[in-house]
């Protein structure tokens, strides 16, 4: 008897996890025993890493590091960076993405952390930063969601980030 198992290897992040095929032992007709069996060579990880506690960019390396830790540094990862940061955190994704290829064989990072900021703390501060932040807040017609995207897109860009 033999079944197709389908792909032994992912192909994409959309397929991560366990890959490989069933050994079925079969003796007059009944199953006696089925074993999985984990083949690729690579596998492919999603892996989410808070960096709510880190205080710049070398820090965030070092939280992705203890988290791929667990792993074989021969397999596939997208990094989700997750949970809230200070706006004196300097995030580079590209040298940190760049410094972990070095070491694993292929890393690419998805930030969905947000910026941590009382947007009321910079309504009276006389920067650049102050008068986008008033501007962006006296708009009426921005809902509360579309305000906060558009001051958390213009922080990072006002801190040469990533958008």
């Amino acid at each position: 008897m033999a079944v197709y198992s389908g792909c032994l290897e992912g192909r994409g992040f959309d397929e991560a996890g366990s890959k490989g095929f069933y050994v079925l032992d079969i003796n007059d007709k009944k199953l006696v025993s089925l074993e999985f069996v984990n083949s690729p060579i690579r596998s492919i990880n999603i892996v989410d890493v808070d960096i709510s506690s880190a205080v710049d960019s070398d820090d965030i390396l070092k939280n992705i590091k203890n988290k791929l830790n667990s792993y074989s540094k021969n397999d596939l990862f997208k990094v989700v960076l997750t949970g809230e940061y200070e706006l004196e955190v300097q995030k580079n994704i590209q040298r940190i993405t760049e410094k972990l290829n070095e070491e694993y064989y292929f890393v690419k990072i998805e930030d969905q952390s947000k910026l941590k900021i009382n947007y009321k703390d910079y309504e009276n501060d006389i920067s650049l930063l102050g008068e986008f932040v008033r501007t962006v807040l006296d708009k009426q017609d921005l809902s509360e969601g579309e305000r906060n995207k558009i001051l958390e897109y213009g922080i990072k860009a006002l801190k040469n980030e990533d958008l």
